[in-house]
């Protein structure tokens, strides 16, 4: 499914691991215990800014209109927006992607796919190596939406952003809070979250 070969692409997908869901509702490991703890600790990394994790925020991608033209027109449904941004995602048009899903949380930031959308939108940058731009992004996800099915994945993803841009201290912390905020998380996820403290060598 999506989730897997999007790991796959990241190289850190683990052999023989799948899931199942759809376009709709892209799935996560801990769906079922995402809003658990999700405020928990939030006095430390939910205030955390850009300046202070020294990340700059990512410039408008070029070539929007271009990228764009498949786009539903403006008064489409939620639904019909992410359906058509997921589909670019699965097709590798990254940057029409992140186009769509930065327009998607534009549009509809209280809708209910928003944090979702958040999440794919960092997913569009780590793919294309854009780690500190994939920090950004995972870290507004982790504060605007604490209580989205993907929390858990974003604050993952975040941790693993900030470790490939070289900053580890700050990749470990938040890598703990993966662990102290869900503790209830999926296998996958807590698979994975294990082999990346163990690959940066985190206390």
């Amino acid at each position: 499914d999506t989730d897997y070969r999007l790991w796959a692409l990241e190289g850190g997908a683990p052999a023989g691991v799948g899931q199942q869901g759809n376009a709709a509702q892209p799935p996560s490991d801990a769906q079922a215990t995402a809003s658990t703890g999700a405020d928990s600790g939030r006095d430390t990394l939910g205030t955390i800014s850009n300046s202070q994790l020294h990340l700059t925020p990512p410039p408008p991608a070029a070539g929007g209109a271009a990228q764009t033209a498949s786009l539903p027109p403006a008064g489409a449904t939620p639904e019909q927006l992410y359906d058509a941004a997921f589909d670019l995602l699965v097709r590798k048009e990254f940057g029409s992607a992140e186009l769509a899903f930065q327009r998607f949380v534009s549009e509809y930031g209280s809708d209910p796919l928003a944090g979702n959308a958040q999440y794919w939108l960092g997913e569009t940058y780590y793919v294309r190596e854009r780690y500190e731009d994939a920090a950004v992004a995972f870290l507004n996800g982790y504060r605007d939406y604490p209580s989205s099915p993907k929390a858990p994945d974003i604050l993952l993803k975040l941790g693993m952003s900030l470790a490939r841009a070289g900053k580890t201290n700050e990749a470990c912390v938040t890598l703990a809070k993966v662990e102290s905020d869900y503790p209830n998380a999926g296998t996958q996820l807590t698979r994975r979250l294990f082999l990346e403290k163990q690959r940066l060598q985190c206390a």
